[in-house]
C-alpha cells in the first residue's frame, strides 16, 4: 500500500469521526494535515495518520500548487472543488 501524500491530493478517510473527502494541505512524515473548507477550515487542518487515508484523486493543478508553495486557499472554494468527489 502506497501511503506517502502530497499537498493538492484528494483523499478519503475511512477512520474516525471525520470519515469524508479532504485535501491534503500539508505533510508531515507519517502524518497529513486536512482540510475540507466546511467542518475542517483551511486555517486549522486535521492532523491524520496517513494509514487512515486513502488516495482519490488530484485537486487542479493551479490550486495544488498554490497550497504546495504555502499560498492560500479559500474555504468555500474548496468546498466546491471536493464537492466533485462526494
Amino acid at each position: 500500500m502506497h501511503t506517502e501524500r502530497s499537498c493538492g491530493d484528494v483523499v478519503k478517510c475511512f477512520r474516525g469521526r471525520d470519515e469524508g473527502y479532504f485535501a491534503v494541505m500539508r505533510t508531515d512524515g507519517k502524518f497529513c494535515y486536512l482540510a475540507d473548507g466546511a467542518r475542517r477550515k483551511t486555517e486549522a487542518p486535521k492532523k491524520k495518520n496517513v494509514k487512515h487515508v486513502e488516495y482519490v484523486g488530484r485537486l487542479p493543478q493551479e490550486v495544488a500548487a498554490r497550497i504546495a508553495n504555502g499560498g492560500k486557499v479559500g474555504n468555500a472554494r474548496l468546498k466546491r472543488l471536493l464537492g466533485e468527489y462526494q
